[in-house]
């Protein structure tokens, strides 16, 4: 396996994203052969696409020596199969192809809507389960996203469908531990530290999805 370029497209989504301060890592895992995917394929995608990550840190000379990356290769991964609504997660609705995003209104900062619904509390989601799976480390990181929610779900369906087809095809995909390299430290501390590796069924690629931030 290998890490393959980010196609220009993805890119500048991936890009904006980060501009309006997303903070996921992705990468694309090219594979030799379809046939023999596995659990173990999927670990050793995850494993690569963090050292890409370290590689990638360590050669920006805009980032500091405390920026470097350690990785335990004596640490096992460890990880499960999930459904694709799992890893999707609290803020995107797969039927109505619609983002579940925070209120911007004062009496409903705290309360989460579809992107085209008025803010009333008739309309509103919310409670512990707004806190689960990529959709939520997307759009919820420790510092809330800039941009309006039409351009945050601009970006995420944008992504998807570049990477994801969209989730409209059957895939497979792993949830990976994050207590082996210094990537997920932060994350751990406090909001969050996330990996996963999808794979679209008939394709010869792993994307792989990771994430750790703290305040």
């Amino acid at each position: 396996m290998f890490i393959l370029p980010m196609p220009g497209e993805t890119s500048r989504f991936i890009r904006d994203y980060c501009g309006i301060g997303g903070v996921i890592d992705y990468q694309i895992v090219g594979l030799e052969d379809e046939s023999d995917l596995k659990r173990a394929t999927h670990a050793a995608a995850a494993r690569l696409s963090i050292e890409e990550i370290a590689r990638t840190l360590g050669s920006n000379p805009n980032w500091g020596a405390g920026a470097a990356i350690s990785i335990d290769h004596d640490k096992k991964i460890t990880g499960c199969r999930i459904t694709t609504q799992d890893f999707v997660g609290s803020h995107f609705d797969l039927i109505r192809k619609k983002a579940i995003l925070r209120g911007h209104t004062k009496n409903h900062l705290n309360d989460f809507f579809y992107t085209d619904d008025e803010e009333t509390p008739n309309n509103a989601f919310g409670g512990p389960t707004m806190s689960a799976g990529y959709s939520y480390a997307f759009f919820e990181p420790p510092y809330r996203l800039g941009g309006s929610n039409e351009q945050k779900e601009s970006l995420f369906r944008g992504i998807n469908r570049q990477l994801f087809d969209e989730f409209e095809k059957p895939m497979m995909i792993y949830s990976w531990s994050t207590d082996w390299s210094s990537y997920f430290d932060a994350g751990n501390e406090w909001w969050g530290s996330f990996l996963w590796t999808a794979h679209v069924i008939g394709t010869k690629q792993i994307v792989v999805v990771a994430a750790a931030a703290s305040d």
